[in-house]
């Protein structure tokens, strides 16, 4: 009993319990909302909502330059956060120039008068998704274990109860429903840390820009290389078999 009492009062073991509480519910929302999607969504739209969310995926390497992966480094909690800005920039300017290509593109699979909506919706995913990611590694490097364990919860169940409620919205309701639980995971943690957000220092995000320019210099491409594993095969086989086929992989996946 002497040996369980020291492992449980353990910070160590309590932010690793934590962790595996946050991930295991997420994943558990994730499998009970399933059922209920896939009678909601048709295979094509499942299929069209796994191929945004893959080209999603590989833009938001590129949206953040990989500096979110710096925020765990420094000592100093201030320059922590300034990293975690710096990231937030690169990913406006980012978002700003791939908006700029947009204008001059039509997406594939969607009519006229859905282009324009559409293209929000990806921008805004991109930006949540970075956001989002940027503060998971902010408040790893805080020890804020149980906040990072609720965000993921707050994402996999917003994700899915606003999926279920915009589903006559197509596979437009689905993206709402992955900006809009990234959205409020990503509020979990600002409000966690709280004032800490203010100190906002031009000179110390260009000094760190420097600092740490090795991350976008040697990481993007291995980055991009092992998301692409994961997320290529979703837009190969929607190209070649079809966003219905597609959506049978995803779901399987899923599972």
């Amino acid at each position: 009993m002497k040996i369980l009492r020291k492992i449980t009062s353990n910070s160590f073991f309590k932010n690793v319990a934590s962790l595996m509480t946050g991930s295991g519910i997420s994943q558990i929302i994730a499998i009970i909302s399933i059922p209920i999607l896939t009678s909601l969504y048709s295979p094509n739209e499942f299929g069209e909502y796994a191929t945004y969310i893959a080209v999603i995926s590989i833009l938001a390497i590129l949206a953040s330059g990989r500096y979110e992966l710096a925020i765990m480094l420094p000592k100093s909690r201030i320059d922590s956060i300034q990293i975690f800005y710096l990231t937030q920039i690169i990913n406006i300017f980012f978002l700003i120039l791939f908006s700029i290509v947009l204008v001059f593109i039509d997406l594939p699979h969607v009519i006229e008068e859905k282009q324009t909506n559409m293209k929000i919706l990806i921008c805004s995913s991109i930006f949540v998704l970075v956001l989002n990611q940027s503060l998971i590694y902010l408040a790893n490097k805080f020890n804020y274990f149980s906040a990072m364990s609720l965000s993921r919860i707050l994402n996999s169940f917003f994700t899915a109860i606003f999926s279920m409620l915009l589903y006559k919205y197509g596979i437009n309701g689905m993206l709402l429903g992955f900006i809009i639980g990234n959205i409020l995971s990503a509020l979990n943690i600002v409000n966690k840390i709280g004032r800490e957000f203010l100190f906002f220092k031009i000179s110390y995000i260009i000094r760190l820009l420097k600092e740490y320019q090795d991350f976008p210099k040697k990481n993007i491409l291995s980055a991009l290389m092992n998301v692409c594993s994961t997320q290529v095969p979703v837009i190969l086989i929607t190209t070649f078999f079809g966003a219905s086929i597609s959506g049978y992989y995803t779901v399987a996946l899923r599972f």
